[in-house]
């Protein structure tokens, strides 16, 4: 399968938010959730900034942003904003 548009290929919006959170890092995404009204932690926030420079480089890392998508539904005190 081609890189970049078969079913494997992420849609642009998720990339593009894997890659910012990657470049937050752990210390800038804390805060960034604070100021959304979140509460996250620095070793959850280093496991998931650390997921998504992981998974920036994989082609196939469906079951990865699936999991972490899970991930962080659990996590959320409310129900998901739309």
């Amino acid at each position: 399968m081609a890189h970049g548009g078969g079913p494997s290929a992420p849609p642009a919006p998720r990339r593009r938010a894997r890659q910012l959170l990657a470049a937050l890092g752990a210390t800038r995404f804390v805060r960034f959730a604070a100021t959304r009204g979140l509460q996250v932690r620095g070793p959850v926030a280093e496991r998931l900034v650390d997921a998504a420079r992981n998974a920036l480089p994989m082609p196939d890392a469906g079951v990865a942003r699936r999991v972490l998508a899970a991930d962080l539904r659990s996590c959320s005190p409310t129900s998901p904003r739309k």
